[in-house]
């Protein structure tokens, strides 16, 4: 028990190291991956040789890359924003639990001695990666939702009768949030986009649109105001209606509604939570 103490302090003065390079380590991406890969490793060897772990050579070189399978196989989707969405502290302590848990696992794998005690350490870690792994979907779309509850975009929605929310796009966060809603009768589909109501005017918005709002202004768009804060955009194939809604700036944008449908979605928004939206979505992101 005392050599699976020694193991497990290891892990955890490696994992509180790789946590640290993880949250604070260099910007550049490549320079930041070689560190978190190396500088952990290094540590490693030298701890498991201080410890006096039991073939501490196979434990140091072995731990690191089971780790990086493991965690590959149980959280593969979860981005960089995602993981950080929990805030520093909270992350760099689950590197040091899943450093304790790794290094623990592997010195109980080919340490000598009574196998019940091995076989009951192992076991208990691998029941609880089989766990975590279980639960991606539900972890992924809990960072989502901080991702988005953080980013300072007023969390706003339509209410579309008969729609349904397709998908929730955040890749443009912190500068806008995009929900993608279609028609169930014919499958037709309307765009909403989100600002921070201080991102434009509306009528700014309107004749002159951000890139990232869809579709592209076009040639031939014609821009008017309907009402105070509400302006409307026609074009060949869309009609876009932009308008102030509290503290948003929002975008509706159809190819197959009326102008006056379009119009009547604005009364219709309201504040919704993040993780409501993630989990109306059909189809994901």
């Amino acid at each position: 028990m005392y050599t699976l103490f020694r193991a497990g302090l290891v892990g955890a003065i490696v994992g509180l190291e790789a946590g640290l390079l993880f949250t604070d380590g260099p910007e550049d991406s490549f320079f930041g991956t070689i560190a978190i890969l190396l500088v952990p490793f290094s540590l490693g060897v030298l701890l498991c040789w201080l410890a006096m772990l039991p073939f501490w050579g196979v434990v140091a070189g072995a731990t690191p890359l089971a780790l990086i399978a493991v965690g590959t196989l149980c959280l593969p989707g979860l981005t960089y924003a995602e993981v950080m969405s929990y805030g520093t502290v909270p992350v760099t302590l689950v590197f040091a639990a899943i450093g304790v848990s790794g290094y623990v696992a592997m010195t109980a794998l080919i340490m000598p001695g009574h196998w019940a005690i091995r076989s009951m350490t192992v076991g208990a870690v691998v029941v609880a990666y089989l766990a975590v792994g279980a639960l991606q979907g539900e972890i992924g779309q809990a960072a989502r939702a901080q991702v988005i509850e953080r980013s300072g975009v007023p969390l706003v929605a339509p209410t579309l009768k008969d729609h349904e929310l397709g998908w929730v796009d955040d890749e443009e966060l912190p500068a806008a949030l995009g929900l993608v809603y279609f028609r169930t009768r014919d499958g037709s589909s309307v765009d909403v986009s989100i600002r921070p109501g201080n991102a434009a005017t509306p009528e700014t918005a309107c004749v002159k649109p951000p890139s990232t709002w869809m579709p592209v202004m076009e040639p031939n768009a014609r821009c008017r105001r309907v009402a105070t804060d509400v302006w409307v955009r026609t074009d060949e194939t869309y009609t876009t209606v932009v308008a102030r809604h509290g503290a948003a700036l929002v975008q509706v944008t159809s190819e197959e509604m009326t102008e006056a449908e379009l119009l009547a979605v604005l009364p219709t928004f309201h504040v919704v939570e993040a993780e409501r939206l993630l989990a109306e979505a059909t189809e994901g992101s």
